[in-house]
């Protein structure tokens, strides 16, 4: 029976090879692939996909590699202003949560995170200096 393709159906209903582990679909959609790595809960939403060294979530769209907020902001909301960051507002860099990041200005993002430093006394929150909670998690 060698050379015999066989067919299984992915968990999204799609056709896929016996030997694979997902559709082609599921394999190379972004969206699929965001979705699959994010748990919703009634406040942060985690990504639990790679995520780098300052703990911020990271995808592969297109050949680039995207921030996995920002993909979340943009599939949701809509396009980020230009001129513009976006702020954790949870202050959690594994939060996906449109509804907890804010599109700000480099420098106010910055003062932000300044301001939280000097009142929290350069205390360690999440791994990040000065790092507070600014919204219920």
């Amino acid at each position: 029976m060698s050379g015999v393709t066989v067919w299984d159906l992915c968990e999204c209903g799609g056709k896929k090879d016996s030997r694979a582990v997902r559709c082609a679909y599921c394999a190379y959609d972004p969206e699929v692939r965001f979705w699959r790595n994010v748990t919703r809960t009634s406040g942060c939403w985690i990504w639990h996909g790679y995520k780098h060294s300052q703990g911020y979530g990271r995808l592969r769209v297109g050949g680039r590699k995207v921030l996995a907020h920002r993909f979340a902001y943009e599939l949701l909301i809509g396009p980020i202003p230009e001129g513009t960051t976006l702020d954790h507002l949870c202050e959690n860099p594994a939060c996906v949560n449109p509804a907890h990041l804010e599109p700000v200005t480099q420098g106010e993002n910055m003062r932000r995170w300044r301001e939280h430093y000097v009142a929290s006394g350069g205390l360690l929150f999440g791994g990040v200096p000065g790092r507070r909670r600014r919204v219920a998690a």
